[in-house]
């Protein structure tokens, strides 16, 4: 389990591994990340460029923000559910849970709407 790029995504997500498998020597580093290794910068660039993370961010984000929404949650309320998620390192599939963002809310003291 190693994070990842600005976004700091964890290295078992999913959503993430076949963007780095898909490139040449990608499932070695996937195999040597799964034993803890750190990818360098450079390895980094090149098997999870920014544009790349930046993608993936926004394609997580919308499908929580949307599966939140549905659920309910809006304002406050879809915000802590969301960092909750992000900090809790959920395993790329979201924690759809009617008391997310309780555990946020308590630490920074959030209005939840």
């Amino acid at each position: 389990m190693v994070p990842l790029g600005r976004y700091q995504f964890m290295s078992f997500r999913e959503d993430l591994r076949p963007v780095i498998a898909r490139k040449p020597g990608g499932r070695e580093l996937i195999q040597r990340m799964d034993s803890g290794y750190r990818p360098s910068s450079t390895e980094l660039l090149r098997y999870f460029p920014p544009g790349e993370q930046d993608a993936l961010f926004k394609q997580a984000m919308t499908k929580e923000i949307q599966s939140y929404r549905r659920l309910g949650q809006s304002g406050d309320a879809l915000l802590a559910c969301l960092g909750e998620n992000w900090l809790m390192g959920v395993t790329g599939v979201m924690v759809l849970r009617a008391d997310c963002g309780l555990y946020l809310s308590r630490l920074f003291g959030s209005n939840r709407s």
